[in-house]
């Protein structure tokens, strides 16, 4: 090994290389490359020891890593890193001494390496031992056959002597190489920092862009981001390169990453499947390979809040400890842009709050203290004047809207709440006051929806007695009913998809979340219940008022009815299984399909009232194909008022959406709700028969509204 041949004077005479050949080595060592340095050192020891091909394997992480540029004289087109695993490297690095093998029984990555260039070869490993009596190369030479114990000794000693005069210019080039390396990625890093700065305006964009620039950064083929959330889990931002269509959640202590959320340590793992931390449950389901892994945390101020986990490195067998550097820096910018994207986000919240609050000060007058006297001393039972009223069929939009307001009141007493809850009069009579008037004059989505939807939830709540029967609890009937008055309040006569599209002060604040709209109607009744004198549930303790709260926001959330659709297959499986009250999954499902039933209460009217509300609905839906044709934006078939095929867009909606739900209720509660079933296919008989005659009058150029009103009337 290195050092060996020292006489009793100190002196290193040479004993095997000729000193001509080796000085003359020594002086063309002067190209301060890396691979040209070793393909000339290479050649030297091949020419000097008759191998084959000779390989230099560098050391990294304390023996644990090696590196292979160079096959021989030929420059691999990417460096080969490999884990030191096989018994006979390990040897050589503990050792310090010569080892003899055959390929095969070298690491993965060797093995890879020389296969890819012969099929048969016997392997010399020769350990490079720096003054410090410290490991930092091994010469490989390989052989076609297995050398005599003369020859390996020779070889050994050959390389030795080579080594010992060449060693520090090998190791000063290899350490100019690793930091040209170094400058070329922190340029690039600085430039991805750049380009992550460039996007704090918007998180979604500057998370897609994190995740760009970290698989460029590491040359990783998946990358995924999870952020911690309030209660301390983590939420997939981006998962497998793509936004989830569902949300993601994992435990902040679970897997990979939330190992990494934890302990805020970075971790490389070079096999996934043998490492206890990998969950492979994902790549059983996507058909994805991984590889290997490195997570990393995304700090800011020594806290962590949130993790990226790249997947399979593209050109290598694992990430190296380059990447592992780069990531660790690359993550200090991600934390900064993160905290001042989110501080931003929330600096334009405030400002379109506060813009939008200004809006609605301007279009809602104030609730008058007479308006709440006259509504909290009215002693008429305004009920009492509509003796169908307590029929889930009843038409509500045939009371006159200035009693609704009345009846709504009245209805709070009637169903228990105001003497169960301790309701302040007053102030029920004020909130509700705010809410009528928070609804605007659009042809749909105002207050005389809102009361119908309100109806149908109070007689669902009376007439099948859910209460009563332990199906639901006092909190969650009141919530119900609350939900239902506000779903839609401040409702603007559009949808979701034109906010979005229309980059509105709405969608600016809530499209990162999704069902926008439905999150405004939230947002603008916790304003109302926080308004002086609205609060109608002061009374209840703290758990109670947060359960109420809560359930408030995720059923007025649920009348999006995309959310309705994930839920659908559980609320069948629910009605069929039987309904358990004790089961809480059954009591949120109970509650949203209650809650649609309530938005969809105008298909279980008479057909001369669902008729007239579908007209209201479609003047609504053409209002808005219009501004988008004013867009430029072609405009949905139901929202074009040219195209519209209405009876066949109803009996779209009735087999998709409104009669899958009444099933639903039906088999739950069969004896109160089959009526309700039998309406909705009476409505579908009638715009099936409306069919043939409207599509002759649409292909006769009339307006699919006009269509509508004159068919109707007949």
């Amino acid at each position: 090994m290195a050092g060996d041949g020292a006489s009793a004077e100190g002196k290193l005479p040479l004993r095997v290389n000729d000193p001509q050949a080796l000085l003359a080595l020594y002086a063309s060592l002067n190209d301060m490359n890396g691979n040209m340095v070793q393909i000339k050192i290479n050649k030297y020891v091949e020419k000097c020891t008759g191998a084959m091909c000779t390989l230099m394997i560098q050391l990294w992480k304390g023996e644990k890593e090696g590196v292979v540029q160079v096959y021989g004289s030929l420059p691999l087109e990417q460096e080969v890193r490999f884990p030191i695993t096989s018994w006979t490297l390990k040897s050589v690095l503990e050792e310090k001494c010569c080892y003899s093998a055959p390929y095969q029984k070298l690491d993965e990555g060797l093995v890879e390496v020389i296969g890819r260039n012969t099929d048969e070869a016997h392997s010399l490993l020769v350990p490079i031992v720096n003054a410090d009596g410290i490991v930092v190369l091994v010469i490989c030479l390989l052989f076609q056959q297995e050398q005599s114990k003369a020859a390996q000794c020779r070889h050994e000693a050959i390389v030795t002597e080579c080594f010992r005069y060449c060693l520090g210019t090998v190791v000063n080039t290899l350490a100019y190489e690793d930091e040209k390396r170094l400058h070329k990625q922190c340029q690039t890093l600085l430039l991805g920092a750049s380009n992550l700065f460039s996007h704090v305006g918007d998180v979604r964009d500057l998370i897609k862009e994190i995740v760009c620039e970290a698989c460029k950064l590491t040359k990783a083929e998946s990358c995924s981001m999870f952020l911690l959330d309030d209660k301390g889990f983590l939420v997939a931002k981006v998962f497998d390169g793509k936004e989830p269509k569902e949300e993601v959640k994992l435990k902040a202590e679970q897997g990979v990453a939330g190992h990494v959320a934890s302990t805020g340590k970075l971790i490389n793992i070079r096999d996934a499947y043998s490492h206890p931390l990998f969950y492979n449950a994902i790549d059983q389901q996507t058909g994805f390979r991984t590889r290997n892994i490195l997570c990393f945390p995304i700090i800011n101020k020594d806290k962590v809040i949130g993790v990226v986990e790249l997947c399979n490195k593209k050109d290598g067998y694992h990430f190296d400890v380059f990447d592992e550097e780069v990531a660790m820096a690359f993550s200090v910018y991600c934390g900064i842009s993160i905290m001042h994207s989110l501080v931003y986000k929330k600096v334009q919240d405030a400002q379109a709050r506060n813009k939008l609050s200004n809006e609605l000060m301007i279009y809602h007058m104030k609730v008058a203290d007479e308006d709440v006297e006259q509504l909290t001393n009215c002693r008429e039972d305004h009920i009492l004047g509509f003796p169908e009223f307590f029929d889930f069929s009843f038409p509500t939009r045939t009371i006159p809207r200035k009693v609704t307001v009345h009846i709504a009141f009245q209805m709070f007493e009637v169903l228990g709440f105001v003497k169960r809850f301790q309701i302040d009069r007053d102030h029920l009579a004020k909130f509700l006051l705010y809410i009528q008037r928070g609804y605007r004059d659009t042809p749909y989505h105002n207050w005389d929806h809102a009361f119908s939807v309100f109806h149908l939830l109070c007689l669902l709540l009376s007439n099948l007695k859910l209460i009563e029967n332990g199906h639901l609890t006092w909190v969650q009937g009141l919530a119900l009913v609350v939900s239902g008055v506000c779903h839609d309040i401040d409702h603007r006569g559009t949808n979701n998809q034109f906010q979005m599209a229309s980059g509105t002060i709405l969608a600016s604040l809530y499209s990162s979340e999704g069902s926008v709209m439905e999150r405004h109607h939230v947002s603008q009744t916790m304003c109302i219940l926080n308004t002086e004198d609205c609060n109608i549930v002061s009374h209840l303790n703290e758990q109670e008022y947060k359960s109420f709260i809560d359930l408030v926001s995720r059923l007025i959330i649920a009348t999006d009815l995309s959310n309705h659709f994930r839920v659908i297959e559980s609320q069948g499986a629910m009605a069929r299984n039987g309904y358990d009250p004790s089961n809480g999954q059954h009591r949120e499902l109970l509650l949203h399909l209650l809650m649609t039933c309530g938005d969809l209460c105008d298909q279980i009217k008479p057909w001369e009232a669902c008729h007239k509300v579908t007209e209201l609905v479609y003047k609504e839906f053409f209002g808005q194909g219009d501004l988008e044709k004013a867009m430029g934006v072609s405009p949905n078939e139901m929202m074009d008022r040219e195209k519209a095929k209405i009876p066949q867009l109803q009996i779209q909606f009735i087999d998709t959406v409104a009669l899958p739900v009444y099933r639903i209720l039906t088999e739950l509660y069969p004896e109160q709700t089959q009526h309700c079933l039998k309406m909705i296919e009476s409505n579908r008989e009638h715009w099936e028969g409306m069919q043939t005659s409207f599509l002759e009058h649409l292909q006769g150029g009339c307006s699919s509204m006009d269509i509508l009103k004159d068919v109707c009337n007949k």
